[in-house]
């Protein structure tokens, strides 16, 4: 870097950690992202928020053995210390023509939600493994 050009912290791993209160704006993303996000974090989630799919919802989703047993799953480790939030529109007399105009919000975004964690004495602590795209060379599925 240069004098006067800022350092860049954009990272397309998620495997780099904030060191400060951070939001993750994750809407949409694969499973495995948000695996390695917590993964990242994992000694700070107390510190950690996201704005993204519900991982309750990946909770329900897991039926597999396999997917329940992998080691890489971040999201299944700390459920328990999970709060979500979930992210709805709702129409009012009043504003029913906003709300009907950005209906299709709340379609394309029908699992978001805030997630924050309490983590504490009692919460299972153990980090779970860091995942690889490698690991995948067997071709199971990168969002069960």
């Amino acid at each position: 870097r240069q004098d006067g050009e800022k350092e860049s912290t954009t990272t397309t791993t998620s495997t780099k950690s904030a060191s400060k209160k951070s939001l993750f704006y994750m809407p949409h993303c694969p499973m495995r992202l948000y695996c390695n996000v917590l993964w990242s974090h994992w000694e700070s989630l107390d510190s950690t928020i996201v704005y993204g799919n519900s991982f309750h919802s990946y909770d329900e989703r897991t039926l597999s053995e396999e997917g329940r047993t992998d080691p890489t799953n971040g999201i299944l480790r700390i459920i328990l210390c999970a709060n979500e939030i979930p992210i709805k529109l709702r129409g009012n007399r009043r504003g029913e023509e906003l709300y009907d105009a950005l209906n299709h919000l709340e379609t394309a975004f029908n699992d978001c939600n805030i997630i924050s964690f309490m983590v504490d004495e009692t919460s299972d602590r153990t980090r779970p493994d860091e995942y690889f795209a490698s690991q995948d060379n067997e071709n199971r599925e990168l969002s069960r």
